[in-house]
């Protein structure tokens, strides 16, 4: 399993301004791409030597 987490700070919201009936629920769809899209340049597995 991998946990892969940034800090919201830079996108203005908070954890409950994304949850359901928050008041930014609707930025979620593309915070969530950025960050996937972060996540896959960022990350990287090497075979074991």
């Amino acid at each position: 399993m991998i946990i892969y987490a940034e800090t919201l700070e830079p996108t203005g919201v908070t954890v409950d301004d994304l949850m359901p009936g928050g008041k930014a629920t609707d930025k979620w769809s593309g915070i969530q791409k950025s960050l996937i899209e972060r996540a896959e340049r960022q990350i990287r597995f090497m075979p074991e030597s």
